[in-house]
């Protein structure tokens, strides 16, 4: 598999509504990534991740827009996520909703892990981008923190929802631009930082879900579990807490408190 390994079409559209809302040729941008706009259009499709790095390159630079992928995240729904949206939608809390990303978010794609650390003091929520191309991941890390943070606060029902600090790798732009950060995050943005991540209370992470289901969770985690193995990804234990370990190469050695956290279960389980 190509080192950028692929992304469900369905996490392609928001890029693709923000370029349709700012009015760009989607049918050039994807013909300058050699894809098939039909294909596109159908959400389990699989599209490799140079292609879509291609695309994504395109449609900034025809945007004129410094902050594309911060903007895209406004067109986030369920289906940006595959079946692991919906998933987040039946948990109990965001915490329920957010140890379900680390076993599920290859459905969405190879563009990323997320690495989620709390304590009794801060929970980090960290994304490290597979991207390394500029400008595809100043865009990508913008669009998926948030993302998440939309997100987050629809299935809350908080608009006001928000982080303590946003954490962010790239440099500091210019103070109109760190202004639409902090609109769209609600909080301190901080640049130049070791990590791309939310930071924010433990206590924040409790906030409860508007329409837990705990019915249809069990019943889409079995379908995103036949999805992964039809797309060659493990999802026994061994092969979770391995996939784990192999993330965090080029970073410190997970604990295994950190793991547990990421796969939703305590300690004395793992």
């Amino acid at each position: 598999m190509d080192r950028l390994g692929q992304i469900c079409s369905a996490a392609l559209q928001q890029y693709l509504a923000h370029g349709e809302a700012r009015g760009l040729d989607i049918a050039a941008a994807l013909d300058t990534a050699a894809l098939d706009a039909e294909r596109v259009r159908q959400p389990d499709a699989r599209i490799p991740g140079v292609s879509f790095q291609t695309l994504l390159h395109t449609l900034i630079d025809h945007s004129r827009d410094p902050l594309f992928g911060l903007h895209t995240s406004e067109f986030v729904q369920p289906g940006s996520y595959n079946v692991m949206g919906y998933i987040a939608m039946s948990a109990g809390t965001l915490q329920e909703a957010l140890s379900k990303v680390s076993l599920y978010e290859k459905l969405v794609g190879d563009m990323g892990t997320t690495d989620t650390r709390i304590d009794d003091n801060q929970a980090a929520i960290r994304w490290d981008c597979r991207y390394r191309q500029q400008p595809a991941r100043q865009h990508l890390i913008d669009n998926v923190l948030g993302s998440w943070i939309r997100y987050a606060r629809w299935l809350t029902g908080n608009d006001q929802l928000a982080p303590a600090e946003v954490w962010l790798e790239h440099p500091r732009p210019s103070p109109a631009l760190v202004e639409e950060y902090q609109r769209v995050f609600l909080c301190e943005v901080r640049f130049a930082q070791p990590c791309s991540a939310l930071i924010g209370p433990p206590g924040l992470l409790e906030q409860p879900i508007r329409q837990p289901d705990p019915l249809l969770l069990s019943t889409l985690e079995a379908h995103a579990i036949q999805q992964l193995h039809q797309l060659g990804v493990e999802t026994s234990l061994a092969q979770r807490v391995k996939q784990c370990i192999q993330d965090a190469i080029g970073h410190s050695l997970p604990r295994k408190e950190t793991i547990a956290e990421r796969l939703g279960m305590n300690v004395r389980t793992l």
